[in-house]
């Protein structure tokens, strides 16, 4: 599926507002709810994005079938092959 650059780039700002500094040994984790997404951030709550449709575009980063990155993608999956 091809996106926008402008669709997705909206996205950017409240990221970089919601993430802090992640260094070795801190976890980035999203909970996806109907029509929100919500971070954590070392197990805190940090904030949300307010949008039914980011889940899917950010998740399909690394797990649509066509991702940039193919082994990766198998190794988050538990793909063995």
């Amino acid at each position: 599926m091809q996106i926008a650059e402008d669709y997705y780039y909206q996205y950017v700002p409240q990221l970089l507002n919601l993430w802090p500094d992640i260094k070795s040994g801190d976890s980035l984790a999203v909970k996806v709810g109907e029509e929100s997404s919500y971070f954590y951030y070392n197990e805190q709550y940090i904030g949300v994005i307010a949008d039914k449709n980011f889940a899917q575009l950010f998740l399909g980063i690394w797990l649509a079938p066509n991702t940039t990155h193919p082994a990766f993608r198998k190794k988050l999956l538990g793909d063995k092959s």
